[in-house]
């Protein structure tokens, strides 16, 4: 099982959490930003027992999907950073009015993606304490102590 969570005024329906991120810039209205329902920890990460963060910035111009992603900074193996684009990628936002008359659409967005295995002692800690966290844990096919 695969499961997305979120940090900071989350609500919690079908193992998947809501998150709104937070801002790169200076503080604006929220873009409100939420995860869609998926398995977005690689399957080779869940074999090889990686876990680990990236941080990934993106913009919100309209309602719709983030544009312009990238990965900012990561611990992670590439196949877990291109799981965490593709989940920033599948976001839906509606931005409220405020976030648009109050130049959002120039912001850059920026999210902490966790990616830990259960049974592990070890776990992913966020890069940027002042982003949001989404947090996708998986079960580990072999569990064992220690992760990387």
């Amino acid at each position: 099982m695969r499961r997305v969570s979120g940090s900071i005024g989350l609500a919690l329906a079908s193992a998947l959490a809501f998150a709104s991120a937070a801002r790169a810039d200076d503080p604006v209205p929220l873009a409100n930003c939420k995860a869609v329902p998926g398995d977005y920890y690689a399957p080779s990460a869940i074999r090889l027992n990686k876990i680990g963060t990236v941080l990934v910035e993106y913009s919100v111009k309209k309602a719709g999907a983030p544009e312009d992603v990238r990965v900012v900074r990561s611990n992670a193996t590439g196949d877990l950073q291109r799981s965490a684009v593709s989940l920033v990628k599948k976001m839906t936002c509606a931005p409220n009015d405020s976030w648009m008359t109050s130049g959002g659409a120039d912001k850059r967005v920026r999210v902490n993606i966790l990616f830990n295995l259960k049974g592990f002692d070890e776990s992913a800690a966020p890069l940027d304490q002042s982003a949001e966290v989404i947090t996708i844990t998986a079960e580990a096919i072999f569990p064992r102590g220690g992760g990387r």
